[in-house]
């Protein structure tokens, strides 16, 4: 009668931990989730983003940092079909470049064109790491729909909480519009995958998704590069204190 209470708590939090992992984004304020892979702690892979949306639609981006001495890290698609862009992913994205020393970054879109694409520049913007601060300037659009001052008018997002210092915890947030409680999700983190601390889901708001494309991988990129900080720290450094 003794053991359950004294051990019941131990039990109880990983349980919680799955629960969350496998529910945690199935609110109809989500059109789906990210699973964030930081891999770098293996000296074999690379981090990558694993995108899968309600509607079906599952992709992929890998995450390569800088090899030459620059400060520029790119984040790539994987494996994808030039003549098939998804209507749910719109822009679509196929590489950004983030300057981590001058924290600009710059996005190279595909655009549906017959029955081929064209490749173009489609965003730029800068990012605060210590505020997880963004400011997205799209320079097209996933419909021709709205004035020209919405066109123009540059995309902020912001955490709720303003501490967002991460290295010996897993990313964690609730990214909205200008940072108000009043607009919906654009990126919530849950958890990290049960006994597999290098993995984190995220789920992907809904209406920002259909807003645009760039609300959601601009900042999941950066996302990426501090849960890649923390799975080196949970894999190799942790184990040795």
């Amino acid at each position: 009668m003794c053991i359950g209470p004294l051990f019941s708590p131990f039990i109880a939090l990983p349980m919680a931990q799955k629960r969350q992992w496998t529910n945690g984004c199935k609110s109809a304020l989500f059109a789906g989730d990210a699973i964030l892979e930081g891999l770098s702690f293996t000296n074999e892979k690379a981090p990558r983003i694993s995108l899968i949306l309600k509607s079906g639609v599952n992709i992929s981006y890998t995450m390569h940092g800088p090899g030459d001495g620059s400060n520029i890290w790119m984040l790539t698609v994987d494996n994808h079909d030039p003549a098939h862009v998804e209507p749910d992913i719109l822009p679509f994205v196929r590489e950004i470049s983030y300057d981590v020393k001058q924290k600009t970054l710059d996005a190279t879109c595909e655009t549906p064109q017959g029955n081929s694409t064209t490749t173009t520049k489609c965003m730029d913007g800068n990012f605060s790491p210590e505020k997880f601060l963004f400011t997205l300037h799209p320079h097209v659009y996933s419909n021709d729909s709205g004035t020209d001052s919405d066109r123009n008018r540059d995309m902020i997002l912001k955490p709720l909480a303003k501490e967002t210092t991460w290295y010996s915890d897993a990313p964690s947030y609730d990214l909205r519009l200008n940072g108000s409680e009043d607009q919906p999700p654009v990126l919530q983190t849950v958890v990290t995958k049960p006994n597999s601390c290098e993995s984190l889901k995220v789920c992907i708001g809904k209406a920002a998704l259909e807003a645009s494309f760039f609300n959601i991988i601009a900042p999941l990129a950066i996302t990426l590069y501090y849960q890649d900080q923390y799975a080196t720290y949970c894999k190799t450094e942790r184990l040795r204190l």
